[in-house]
């Protein structure tokens, strides 16, 4: 038997022994966007132990889901469960948009206005079923970013506390040659960003020329090692030089 069919028996079976397979599917498409959250901080992370945890528990969940579904459990959901689903489904429209532009290779921004109000308004009922408001919710989360200090990773912002100690390591990279001159590594991309503040994907290549801004030569490992390049840190002849920001 398949080894995947057979672990999803006995999730199913799981869900059976719990009394679960008819529970509200509501609770449990909740529970999938909790996994989900996970998932997207795994990434955002890069915290490989967390990313799996997520993959395999968001695969739990939707069998459960399937489950209950299946069953013909009944589906029901309070006011702010209900402001919950409508969220996601707001969410979904932004990601399709935003899929969409970069696939289609899109020229016009992403017409994203009519969802983010919508957003606002389902924030502002939340707050409302836990006994706040927006504002002040709003007000607590500027207090804790206001002096938090971290640095961009491929277009996202990471607080300083979640940067791995290897990624504020910077490098310059030199291939020695005394006879044609040495060769640096840079990325020709450093900096670069478009008009919308979306930084350009890292693209190493070796030169002798020292027109690139000084920004260029320094280099994270992981940067190195993702690229193909990792094998620099191995080879004699290079010249591996720590650098400061």
């Amino acid at each position: 038997m398949n080894t995947k069919m057979n672990l999803e028996e006995k999730v199913q079976q799981w869900f059976v022994d719990r009394n679960l397979h008819e529970a509200n599917p509501v609770k449990q498409f909740l529970k999938l966007m909790e996994e989900s959250g996970e998932l997207f901080e795994g990434i955002a992370k890069d915290k490989s132990e967390l990313i799996y945890d997520a993959l395999g528990d968001i695969q739990v969940v939707m069998i459960g889901l399937e489950q209950q579904i299946k069953n013909g459990a009944k589906i029901s959901a309070n006011e702010q469960e209900l402001e919950l689903l409508l969220m996601v489904s707001s969410l979904g429209n932004i990601s399709q948009k935003l899929y969409s532009h970069v696939c289609h290779n899109e020229t016009q921004i992403p017409l994203i206005k009519a969802d983010l109000m919508f957003l606002d308004s389902v924030i502002s009922t939340v707050s409302f079923c836990n006994g706040t408001t927006a504002e002040n919710c709003l007000e607590e989360a500027y207090k804790v970013i206001k002096d938090r200090k971290g640095k961009m990773i491929d277009g996202v912002f990471v607080k300083e506390e979640d940067l791995p100690v290897e990624d504020e390591k910077k490098y310059k990279i030199t291939l020695l040659n005394r006879n044609d001159g040495d060769l640096y590594l840079v990325n020709q991309n450093a900096g670069v960003s478009d008009k919308y503040g979306h930084f350009s994907p890292v693209v190493l290549l070796f030169t002798k020329g020292t027109n690139f801004s000084e920004q260029c030569y320094k280099l994270t490992k992981k940067e190195v090692v993702s690229n193909g390049f990792g094998w620099v840190f191995d080879c004699p002849g290079f010249q591996i030089e720590e650098v400061k920001e």
